[in-house]
């Protein structure tokens, strides 16, 4: 687990934090790879370990601008946690060679209901969305 991670998720008890990572998926994204594209249905969100990547959203005569960049410890694509029905609102692609935790929506709705602990990481993410 990274140290990004561990801080991120630091108000879940141990064992609650062991069962969200081990529902998530280690994916890894090659510098310019495309990690999803806005429009597409939305079925995870991702735990950003390490590397960067750029979000980016269509701008004049479609080109894609840069939205922000983002680094380390940051989520992204959580509204598909909580909207069944979400479509992506922006492309991100990696900048930098980038390893992510993904935690499909069927099992963070079940983590959600099932953590004993103080699960503020997933309460902040219904919340926000």
């Amino acid at each position: 687990m990274g140290e990004s991670i561990s801080l991120m998720l630091d108000d879940i008890d141990d064992a609650d934090r062991a069962r969200v990572l081990e529902r998530c998926i280690r994916m890894r994204y090659a510098a310019g790879a495309y990690i999803f594209h806005g429009g597409e249905a939305g079925d995870c969100g991702h735990l950003l370990v390490t590397g960067m990547v750029a979000v980016l959203a269509g701008g004049w005569r479609g080109e894609p601008i840069m939205l922000s960049v983002m680094g380390p410890g940051e989520i992204f694509g959580e509204q598909a946690w909580v909207h069944p029905t979400h479509r992506r609102t922006a492309t991100l692609q990696a900048l930098t060679v980038v390893e992510t935790l993904v935690l499909r929506r069927d099992d963070f709705e079940e983590l959600s209901k099932g953590l004993r602990g103080n699960n503020s990481v997933l309460a902040d993410v219904s919340e926000r969305c």
